[in-house]
């Protein structure tokens, strides 16, 4: 009984029965990005016979929608259309040790005018062992 009353307050609160495509429609005007593509080149073993060792390219582009660009636009914020970034994914030196140099460049960071292009740059290292009995 509690859940047919719940339901009956959310009808009458809604105007009537949930509509899913009417839902996805109000999302999609809401999202920030509208699409988003992504390619990655991976060479493995680039430098030595070492299994783990990988050297990669990857370009990723997001392109913001266009209705999120209005709301943008309404508020006087300046916004581009897409962020583009180029990055370097780099990888393990042995079975125990993976040190991951990351380069990255930066076009229009989150899609705004205001924010100057970026390089990144960083260095996870991730150190595993194996534990036996």
């Amino acid at each position: 009984m509690a859940g047919t009353s719940r339901q009956a307050a959310f009808d009458a609160i809604s105007g009537g029965a949930w509509n899913p495509s009417l839902e996805r429609r109000r999302e999609r005007r809401c999202q920030r990005c509208e699409r988003s593509a992504q390619l990655d080149i991976i060479v493995r073993q680039p430098f030595s016979a070492n299994a783990n060792e990988v050297l990669g390219l990857a370009i990723t582009s997001a392109r913001t929608g266009q209705p999120y660009r209005r709301g943008q636009q309404s508020l006087g914020m300046p916004i581009d259309k897409a962020e583009r970034s180029w990055h370097s994914p780099t990888g393990a030196l042995s079975s125990w040790l993976t040190l991951q140099p990351d380069l990255q460049w930066i076009v229009s960071p989150g899609a705004s005018r205001e924010l100057r292009n970026a390089l990144v740059v960083g260095l996870p290292v991730e150190v595993s062992a194996e534990w036996s009995r």
